[in-house]
């Protein structure tokens, strides 16, 4: 979060707000019954929805009925949160839940404790150093024994500042050790990775290993992604660098899949320089062509692009459109 930009934006709410009192038109009495009617929660779904108050039934589920995907149902759960203190977990609402149900884990989870998880330990400067040695003395070499490995572009990250957001495309079973080989070290050292947590992270010392030798930290794919864009939010207030694989998949080599409605929510709410990254695959390495048919040792690009920001009000939807062009063009 940029906290002056937020700070300087409240600022000019709070003047709009006081001229908006002087020359408020009045509200029919009959309107104001309607918006009084409706419950608070339904209200913050209809706004979020984009539909007026009271026009659907406490029977409307999210997904069918509303069209309320995951990522807009993070956003509807953070506005009840802001608006009336309550948290409730998003693995808690199902797809198929309806505004009653959510109504009702409203009004039980008033009195709850909130218990985020952080994940905080892989930023430790004792675990990245031993994971930067781990690449080094181990990964570095293996990646050199598998592919021949050209870099284009690395100029496209000099001067920018801040934390910046890495898109590559994912084709290889190596293509996240190739990065992380290629990348310059002072950008390595606050680089931290969005593993898929129902693969990576759905045995317990295989997360451990991935969070200590890459920095990575578990991202939800589908279902409960609220946790996942928390954490991602706390390390880039803490001025880490994040990767991730929009496509949302593995694709052994190519072609290129959808990005992932969140690639644009990320860009856009995080207000992030986006470098757009490619690998292009001349050869693949036995490792990943799993056919002993040709040579071991394969042959890839890796192609730095230039970087891409946009503004508060992009539209999320036009914004991965746009990464996902970037990306394909290089």
């Amino acid at each position: 979060m940029k906290k002056p930009l937020v700070l300087a934006r409240l600022a000019e709410l709070d003047a709009d707000k006081a001229a908006a009192v002087v020359a408020r038109p009045v509200v029919a009495a009959s309107a104001a019954r309607d918006l009084a009617d409706v419950d608070p929660v339904a209200a913050i779904v209809a706004s979020v929805a984009g539909l007026a108050p009271g026009s659907f039934a406490p029977t409307a589920r999210f997904s069918s009925d509303l069209n309320l995907d995951s990522l807009r149902r993070v956003e509807m759960l953070g506005v009840i949160e802001e608006d009336m203190g309550v948290f409730v977990d998003d693995d808690a609402l199902d797809p198929d839940a309806t505004v009653a149900d959510l109504i009702a884990l409203v009004e039980a989870a008033r009195d709850a404790k909130r218990r985020p998880g952080a994940w905080s330990w892989p930023l430790s400067p004792a675990v990245r150093a031993f994971g930067l040695a781990f690449q080094i003395l181990l990964m570095y070499p293996f990646v050199k024994l598998c592919y021949r490995v050209k870099t284009t572009g690395l100029e496209n990250l000099r001067g920018l500042e801040g934390p910046l957001l890495f898109l590559p495309n994912h084709c290889l079973h190596l293509d996240n050790a190739i990065i992380l080989s290629r990348l310059p070290f002072a950008v390595r050292w606050r680089l931290t990775v969005a593993a898929a947590a129902d693969t990576m992270y759905d045995n317990r010392v295989q997360g451990v290993l991935v969070s200590m030798l890459a920095n990575a930290f578990p991202l939800q794919r589908e279902g409960g992604v609220r946790k996942s864009l928390e954490i991602l939010g706390q390390r880039l207030d803490r001025g880490f660098h994040v990767m991730l694989f929009p496509e949302g998949r593995l694709t052994l080599g190519g072609p290129l899949q959808p990005f992932q409605a969140g690639a644009g929510m990320i860009a856009v709410e995080g207000y992030l320089p986006v470098v757009p990254m490619k690998l292009r695959i001349t050869n693949m390495s036995l490792l990943d062509r799993r056919r002993w048919r040709g040579p071991f040792r394969g042959e890839v690009e890796v192609v730095f692009g230039k970087p891409i920001t946009f503004d508060a009000d992009m539209d999320h939807a036009a914004a991965t459109t746009r990464l996902e062009a970037a990306v394909a063009e290089l």
